[in-house]
């Protein structure tokens, strides 16, 4: 192939994100919780850190690492395509992956074509796949083109291509009428091909992803055996340590507290523990509660910075050299 090519999927429950360079090797995915949360300074006396991401002139923890913040951010709701830090933060978490917590222009193929989805019955409203397109292109200004498809197409064309976009696949399932059902953590989005053409009329999403039953879950556990949530119990402990400490008393307290079964989106339960810095109020400028309205003004300053580059142009020429051309609409 001519150009790499970037396959990220900003998913409800996770963030995946497959590169394939332009002598069609296709680097080890990256795949995290889709979870932002506002870093904070170190601990003193900690002899590991974690990388953050910049945006903006903000710092941020993406996947499992946000559960360190006091606030971590995941968005299930369609407001995530209007929010202007949450899918750029993301994004670029994935790419700093690839590089091993370096700057990802390290290990980064330069330019190449962005294939990206949303939901079924979404991906064809022009508004919501331009916004995505926008947020991917403040996140990594080198795409060559953003084209958005829907997500249950892409489960059918990594089957039927090579990692040179030449179709390649088993002939059954190119020949043939192919059913895609494809289970989220938010919705359960299906579709129907037949040669390889979708049928416009089969794409659908229905709200039956896994984050209710697991909501339902915690829910029924935590009054089966009348204990709340290990994550809740920790943030009311925080809030009333933070409620007693004295002015007088500045100096620095560490909260340690066993983490055993911490429920992340789309994740199991994840085992260590979890280690908080906690000051008497007023003696550090430590994060509080994450508000929308914080992530609007760092995306007011994004605005003119030189990572916001999406030109909102729309073609309906292929990204590769295919004999089918992808369907999509190319959102910058």
């Amino acid at each position: 192939m001519s150009s790499a090519g970037h396959g990220p999927n900003i998913g409800h429950g996770y963030v995946k994100y497959v590169i394939i360079d332009k002598q069609g090797n296709e680097l080890a995915p990256i795949v995290f919780p889709a979870m932002i949360g506002r870093a904070a300074r170190s601990v003193a006396g900690a002899i590991s850190r974690v990388e953050s991401i910049d945006h903006c002139g903000s710092q941020w923890w993406t996947g499992e690492e946000a559960l360190l913040a006091p606030s971590p951010i995941t968005i299930l709701a369609r407001e995530r395509l209007v929010d202007p830090v949450f899918l750029p933060v993301l994004a670029r978490g994935a790419l700093q992956r690839f590089g091993n917590g370096k700057d990802a222009a390290c290990c980064v193929p330069a330019g190449g074509s962005c294939v990206t989805g949303l939901p079924a019955t979404r991906a064809a409203d022009t508004d919501k796949a331009k916004l995505l397109g926008e947020h991917l292109r403040t996140a990594h200004a080198g795409y060559g083109g953003i084209r958005v498809i829907p997500e249950p197409l892409g489960l059918v064309y990594a089957a039927a291509l090579d990692n040179h976009g030449q179709v390649a696949g088993d002939p059954a399932l190119l020949s043939g009428s192919v059913g895609v059902v494809d289970p989220g953590h938010h919705t359960v989005d299906v579709a129907v091909l037949r040669k390889l053409v979708p049928v416009p009329t089969s794409l659908d999403t229905y709200a039956l992803g896994t984050a209710r039953p697991l909501q339902q879950i915690r829910a029924q556990l935590s009054a089966t055996f009348e204990r709340e949530s290990i994550r809740t119990l920790i943030r009311r402990i925080a809030r009333a340590d933070a409620r007693q400490a004295s002015a007088q008393h500045r100096r620095q307290k560490v909260l340690v507290v066993p983490w055993r079964a911490v429920h992340a989106p789309g994740s199991t339960s994840v085992g260590g523990w979890w280690v908080q810095d906690q000051r008497a109020p007023g003696s550090s400028a430590r994060p509080g509660p994450e508000r929308t309205a914080d992530r609007r003004a760092i995306g007011a300053r994004c605005a003119g910075s030189s990572h916001n580059q999406a030109s909102g142009e729309y073609s309906s020429q292929p990204l590769f050299q295919m004999s089918h051309a992808l369907p999509g609409i190319i959102a910058a």
